[in-house]
């Protein structure tokens, strides 16, 4: 009797200190191998698995789906760590997509000293990825994505980096961003940046 008790208590013990997992888990590590209008929308379950959350909309007579992957790791002691993955597909073509990690393994991080080196007008995609390396997301323009779709009014691409931290208790501490527009040429017209601290 006393060593089933000792078990029960030490099952207890370790799922209490070793937290717990939210949202689904999915393959995330292949959001890389994105590239807009190249992915359908009867492709994205076999690349990522099921999701966590699917959308649908209709707007100026197209037809949207945001697709949301999310999966959280909540310990018991220690900063809460999430990655999300956003899928927008429009006419059953992927026109935009997000990508944000807390996780240590793969968190996406942003250099705000850098946006001064991108030159509106001037800087061309090419230019963009050597100051601010590889966007984590993408969209054309018109789009339906909450970071984009306010910022999809003249640009024809939306880039975006973005970085966030929970701190104590899981509150959001950190939040940094960098949007950069592109017009029709494909050079810069417009860009954004905040460093957002609690």
């Amino acid at each position: 009797m006393k060593s089933k008790s000792s078990l029960l208590i030490l099952i207890v013990a370790l799922s209490i200190f070793s937290g717990c997992f939210t949202g689904r888990e999915f393959r995330y590590e292949r959001f890389t191998d994105l590239d807009l209008h190249k992915v359908k929308k009867s492709e994205y379950a076999g690349i990522f698995g099921q999701p966590f959350k699917i959308t649908d909309m209709y707007a100026g007579g197209d037809k949207y789906q945001i697709v949301w992957y999310n999966a959280g790791y909540r310990p018991f002691i220690g900063n809460l760590s999430v990655r999300n993955l956003f899928l927008e597909f429009k006419n059953e073509e992927l026109n935009g997509y997000m990508y944000v990690s807390s996780f240590t393994e793969d968190k996406t991080v942003v250099d705000i000293s850098k946006v001064e080196n991108v030159k509106i007008g001037v800087s061309t995609k090419e230019d963009v990825i050597s100051v601010l390396g590889k966007p984590y997301g993408k969209v054309f323009c018109p789009s339906q994505l909450p970071d984009f779709k306010d910022n999809c009014t003249k640009p024809k691409e939306v880039w975006e980096w973005f970085m966030f931290q929970h701190g104590f208790a899981n509150r959001l501490v950190e939040k940094k961003y960098v949007l950069v527009m592109f017009g029709e040429d494909g050079k810069v017209i417009d860009l954004k940046a905040a460093d957002l601290k609690d």
